[in-house]
């Protein structure tokens, strides 16, 4: 209601320098068709990739953090105590490398929804931004709020899927008594973390190139998504004031709706 009041005084306004006005349009459709022709990225990825730093910068030392507890859970006496030493020692390791695994993939899975996040709110920064920019031109622009798509997380690998790599670490292991009372668990469970960090380091390194290259190809979406907004609806209301300019009829319509409207 408010939006029409303001569009018919606007209107009458502008009958009045109805060719001045005209001008002012079509060199202002000229300017945003001219601003809206190709969509700039570049900042957005940039401070994507930033972010995207800090939220994986932390991931290996919490993983690792959580890991004697992983560790502690997989070689446990029952383990030991149900089935011979061999197979105790390879059942146990599965457990503890399933356990990292579904550790680093759920991290993962946190850091993309984190970075949409990010990126969401950088597009809702940038909408605003660009809002403000076209009123300051043209005060009776009014637009709709941008809202991103929903993406689509990535489905990531799990890591240490062989175990093969870290048998090795068995050679920590003397005997049960030795292995439970006398705490060369210990040397075992530093061996194996000593074994797989390196490992680790190198699968965060290659997911994060994945993170970045769907950062860059949602920003690269939704900033075109942007654009087509902002500019089709700018186009679309210079166009509606050139027709009620050109039309003076459909001002008496908009008039009689107004009137309905108060009633």
């Amino acid at each position: 209601e408010d939006r029409l009041h303001d569009l018919i005084t606007q209107t009458e306004d502008n009958l009045k320098r109805k060719d001045e006005r005209l001008g002012e349009l079509a060199h202002l459709e000229q300017h945003v068709r001219g601003k809206y022709q190709t969509t700039q990225t570049s900042m957005v990825e940039s401070e994507s990739k930033q972010e995207l730093d800090e939220l994986l910068y932390y991931v290996l030392q919490r993983v690792y953090y959580r890991y004697p507890d992983f560790f502690r859970e997989s070689y446990n006496p029952s383990t030991f105590a149900q089935m011979p030493v061999q197979q105790a020692l390879e059942t146990a390791l599965k457990e503890v490398l399933q356990a990292l695994s579904f550790d680093f993939t759920q991290e993962l899975r946190v850091t993309n929804f984190r970075l949409a996040q990010f990126v969401d709110k950088k597009m809702k920064e940038r909408y605003k931004d660009e809002a403000r920019d076209l009123k300051e031109l043209n005060p009776s622009f009014a637009f709709m709020a941008y809202e991103t798509s929903e993406p689509e997380i990535l489905d990531f690998t799990a890591p240490f899927q062989d175990p093969a790599p870290y048998v090795g670490v068995k050679s920590n292991f003397k005997n049960v008594k030795a292995f439970f009372e006398k705490n060369e668990k210990e040397l075992l469970r530093d061996a194996l973390e000593q074994l797989t960090k390196p490992n680790a380091q190198t699968y965060l390194d290659t997911e994060k190139a994945k993170l970045i290259e769907w950062a860059n190809r949602f920003i690269s979406i939704e900033a075109e998504g942007l654009r087509q907004h902002m500019l089709e609806q700018a186009v679309e209301q210079i166009e509606t004031e050139r027709l009620l300019l050109q039309e003076e009829s459909r001002l008496a319509v908009w008039k009689e709706i107004y009137a309905k409207l108060k009633a």
